[in-house]
């Protein structure tokens, strides 16, 4: 096996995942090329309540992943090629062909990237070779799956077999819908999608099916792990998407702080009572941290220590990785704060310098609160139709539970 063998993660059927920079099983000639040719174009697509997979594809920066990735979440982010993560918010999206565009915010830098061409699910045969692409959770590398097309269907009966009561609970959520969820429900069951046999994980959706010419002949939709089939919506739709995004929804966002921190000023405003309890359960805690390492200050300043580090490790790692100017403020300034209570935590187990040591931390401590107002997310605030009305996108998943 050659080096440049082991940098191309390859998941072969029958194979368990295997992590990144070990030895790989061998990729043929066709699917190192791919890699080669694809890789920087893929993106892993994260979001605060789960990730998948995408690929740049538009001319503008636009982003192709899968619906049900960003759906129900308030921010999203995407790790380049470079393996920086930048902050995203969703352009499109067609709920029921489970298709989304992203873009990079406005004004935030960009990584170099290629981007990949959407060809069309027309002259498709069966057996025809497939490279599957995608970011199997948890990890950051992307992989390519080579496999082959079984046929053009729907994900219905794949959807109802993968059920353990055969499908009666998923038929009686969508009974207990509102008609036009359950149109759209039967609509995403009944849409056409190609279906392949590859060794899939989850974090593939939204990543691309290429064919032997390094055209997207689908995205993956869905990931039937215990038999080895993926189910890709055909490009065609992602392609009618990226020329009419604005087709049904609208999306609205905010510069926001931390969702605790919006909270707390939020109860300022609206709920004088919660807010003076929450400010002093922070006061209580503060002082009996400090009345800790004042007693104890050997066991309380080592345990403050190593959780101001930790904190300063994820801060720091944080403020390298950075691609926005409230970001780096805010993980800078967090930093500098977790020195400081580190720094006090020693300091106060030196009884001279006990005094000066707890005036650190406390300093410390209260700069790291501050920073957590610091306005830096981008937040998804308001999804709307462009029908007028105030229904959600359709999310199969809460269907599929």
């Amino acid at each position: 096996m050659g080096a440049g063998d082991r940098n191309i993660p390859v998941l072969k059927s029958g194979q368990d995942l295997i992590v990144p920079h070990e030895v790989q099983p061998r990729p043929d000639d066709i699917a190192r090329k791919l890699y080669e040719a694809a890789q920087p174009a893929m993106v892993q697509v994260k979001t605060d309540t789960g990730s998948g997979s995408g690929f740049f594809a538009g001319r503008n920066g636009e982003i192709i992943a899968s619906a049900h990735t960003v759906i129900g979440s308030r921010e999203q982010h995407i790790v380049g090629a470079d393996g920086r993560q930048y902050k995203a918010e969703i352009k499109a999206i067609d709920d029921v062909n489970d298709i989304a565009i992203l873009k990079i915010k406005d004004g935030s830098p960009r990584p170099d990237h290629k981007t990949l061409e959407l060809g069309t699910t027309t002259g498709l045969t069966q057996d025809q070779k497939t490279y599957t692409f995608g970011y199997p959770n948890p990890y950051r590398s992307a992989y390519v799956s080579p496999g082959y097309i079984r046929h053009l269907t729907t994900p219905q009966s794949a959807v109802f077999r993968a059920q353990a009561d055969g499908g009666q609970r998923l038929i009686d959520n969508i009974a207990a819908s509102s008609v036009e969820e359950q149109t759209d429900m039967l609509n995403f069951l009944k849409r056409p999608v190609v279906q392949s046999r590859s060794n899939l994980r989850s974090g593939f959706a939204g990543g691309p099916v290429l064919s032997e010419d390094g055209k997207v002949i689908g995205v993956t939709s869905l990931v039937d792990v215990s038999s080895e089939q993926g189910y890709a919506t055909p490009p065609e739709y992602a392609g009618l998407l990226l020329a009419n995004g604005k087709a049904k929804f609208n999306f609205k966002y905010e510069t926001t702080a931390a969702p605790w921190a919006e909270q707390y000023k939020s109860d300022w405003r609206h709920n004088q009572i919660a807010a003076v309890g929450y400010t002093a359960l922070g006061a209580a805690g503060a002082a009996g941290s400090c009345a800790f390492v004042r007693y104890a200050p050997k066991l309380g300043g080592v345990g403050i220590t190593v959780a101001s580090l930790s904190m300063l490790g994820g801060d720091g790692s944080a403020f390298l990785d950075s691609t926005d100017s409230a970001d780096k403020w805010k993980h800078g300034l967090a930093s500098l704060a977790d020195t400081s209570t580190a720094g006090g935590a020693l300091l106060s187990m030196v009884p001279r310098a006990r005094p000066y040591g707890l005036a650190l931390m406390a300093a410390g401590a209260t700069g790291r609160v501050a920073t957590e107002f610091i306005q830096n997310r981008w937040t998804l605030v308001e999804t709307t139709r462009t029908d007028g009305t105030d229904r959600p996108p359709l999310d199969p998943t809460k269907y599929l539970r």
